[in-house]
């Protein structure tokens, strides 16, 4: 058992020492309608006031479209637009596979006041529409600057899709859209067989397992181990209301068999 503790922490310091990329799979990807007005949050590390740094709201209304946006709700979060205001309005730019996200790029950043830069608008910026590409941002975790990518598309029934994101764990780090990474504690999962609900979560975690786990295991995204337990059925229940808001992973452990999901605290 200390061997797989040991490998299990070995596994989070590759993922920030080594690929350094946390990347998110969105499954089934996510249609964003203009039924939710919130829009879609996208959580980083969960920090602030909105807990999901990022929120993309369409408001292409069939009949009066509107400027859609992805919305920056916490100090730090901003993304990649063009350069220069096409009236008023600070437009993002659609980045493709490969084009670097770092501090040389041009970011519109929120000074902790909410910051909606246009993703579409039906007369002044249509550079998204019927095209998938990339959303380059930077978020703030502990007073660092992170870099990751969304890629979505904006599509002609007036709807948005949400593929997938990713960034970098190790601040001040460059990252290409797109890149996803290589070796880290999910991608080192052979098995799939816990489910998580609610997540996001504040008080309790209901965990749910396809066949009991000889262990579970939740650690921080530094690789700190928070609590550990033996399930005793297919269903746990367990307290997580000491642990901050942020970013965490529920490791399973059946055999040789590991099982990984991302956990937001808000």
């Amino acid at each position: 058992m200390k061997k797989l503790v040991v490998s299990l922490v070995a596994l989070c310091m590759v993922n920030l020492v080594s690929a350094q990329i946390n990347f998110n799979n969105i499954e089934p990807d996510a249609v964003v309608t203009t039924e939710n007005e919130m829009g879609y949050p996208i959580y980083v590390y969960g920090v602030g006031e909105w807990n999901a740094e990022f929120y993309i709201q369409n408001y292409m209304y069939p009949d009066m479209p509107a400027s859609s946006y992805v919305a920056c709700f916490v100090e730090g979060a901003g993304v990649v637009v063009n350069p220069g205001d096409v009236q008023g309005m600070q437009c993002i730019k659609p980045l493709q596979e490969g084009e670097m996200i770092s501090g040389s790029s041009n970011f519109a950043v929120s000074d902790g006041a909410p910051l909606f830069p246009v993703i579409y608008d039906a007369e002044l910026h249509t550079q998204w529409l019927n095209t998938t590409a990339f959303v380059g941002f930077q978020v703030k975790n502990a007073g660092a600057v992170h870099y990751g990518w969304i890629k979505m598309s904006v599509n002609s029934n007036n709807t948005f899709t949400i593929y997938e994101y990713a960034y970098q764990t190790s601040a001040n780090t460059p990252i290409a859209a797109g890149d996803k990474g290589s070796v880290g504690i999910e991608s080192a999962v052979v098995a799939n067989t816990l489910s998580l609900y609610p997540n996001p979560a504040t008080n309790n975690l209901t965990i749910n397992f396809t066949e009991k786990a000889d262990i579970v295991k939740i650690y921080s995204v530094e690789g700190r181990e928070m609590k550990s337990f033996v399930p005793s059925s297919l269903s746990e229940t367990i307290n997580i209301s000491d642990l901050q808001r942020g970013v965490y992973f529920v490791v399973s452990q059946k055999g040789q068999e590991k099982s990984s999901h991302k956990l937001i605290v808000k």
